[in-house]
């Protein structure tokens, strides 16, 4: 009976560990942009500030479905692509929130980090 507790209170430490301890660590991690494009795949619901902000850029005809950046083969219609180096074609000022910050969120223990990004795992 007593090893069935042992294994119970492992299992929560493990799932624990993975759910938050693993994020806060990641989160916490010094992040290096591989310029791989993998985060321009991602379908992106703009607020109103940063539609805002692009229109006073001067872009016109980049949402589609609401408020939701358009793609165009299957990428962020800002996405520039030189020798396999992806770069932004909006200036800082413009650029969405969600993008300046990237791979970086808020979560339960504050800053967390975006999984899917390929530089926390190299």
């Amino acid at each position: 009976m007593k090893l069935v507790a042992i294994i119970d209170i492992i299992l929560v430490i493990l799932f624990l560990y993975l759910i938050f301890i693993h994020q806060y660590v990641l989160g916490r991690r010094k992040f290096k942009c591989l310029r791989c494009g993998k985060c321009c795949g991602f379908r992106i619901n703009l607020p109103k500030e940063d539609i805002a902000k692009i229109k006073k850029a001067g872009y016109k005809d980049f949402l589609e479905k609401g408020n939701q950046l358009k793609r165009v083969n299957g990428y962020c219609i800002f996405m520039n692509l030189d020798d396999g180096i992806t770069s932004c074609k909006l200036e800082n000022s413009a650029k969405p929130i969600i993008c300046k910050n990237f791979p970086h969120k808020k979560g339960f223990f504050g800053r967390e980090a975006d999984y899917r990004c390929r530089s926390f795992w190299k």
